[in-house]
């Protein structure tokens, strides 16, 4: 066992004596004593859950965004729908050696989808999701928190963050990374746009 007296500073804990940063292995298992009850936060500013938009308030929305930049929309996909994406990244093991793993996660949409059609290009336009769960062949998250965000590019990076902040970066293109019924979600896209007209706002 090795003691420190340390203090927490940017999400990490630092030697009082030493002023360097305290690096645990991954499922390392610690004592905490706090000095002051008070420094122990009952919920995480940063995952702060927001609340839904009813479906009519955020289709105005839509059409207001897309009214000011002469832009067309549809609807992709209805509040309710289960997504997926996956995340390969390592964890940290006994000095510094690294596990390579691979985890897919579920989340479920908390708002409509809906696609933004520009001239030459789309995007999504934001819609809360949840994380609700995950599976991997090789590895395990033994205490596994969901997540929330106002949109598919937030809860990835949120996820990210949150599981794996010590390798890579979590930026994705959502449409070859996110999946809907085991496609992604370009190929929902172009079904889309194929389909018939977008809605036109004049």
């Amino acid at each position: 066992m090795k003691a420190f007296k340390a203090k927490y500073r940017y999400g990490h804990f630092f030697d009082e004596k030493t002023s360097k940063r305290i690096i645990p292995n991954e499922r390392a298992k610690v004592i905490l004593v706090f000095d002051n009850e008070d420094d122990i936060i009952s919920k995480d500013p940063i995952y702060t859950e927001e609340e839904n938009i009813e479906a009519q308030e955020k289709l105005q929305k839509v059409k207001e965004y897309a009214a000011e930049k002469r832009y067309t929309y549809k609807r992709l996909l209805s509040a309710g729908e289960m997504l997926s994406f996956s995340i390969s990244s390592a964890i940290l093991k006994k000095q510094g050696e690294k596990e390579n793993v691979k985890f897919t996660f579920s989340l479920q949409l908390q708002e409509d989808l809906y696609l933004i059609v520009r001239p030459k290009s789309s995007e999504l336009f934001d819609a809360k999701c949840r994380l609700v769960s995950y599976y991997s062949d090789n590895s395990t998250i033994d205490f596994f928190e969901e997540i929330s965000a106002k949109s598919l590019n937030q809860l990835y990076m949120r996820t990210y963050v949150f599981y794996f902040h010590r390798f890579g970066a979590g930026t994705v293109n959502v449409f070859s990374r996110f999946f809907y019924k085991g496609k992604p979600l370009s190929e929902l896209r172009e079904n889309a746009l194929d389909s018939k007209p977008p809605v036109v706002l004049l």
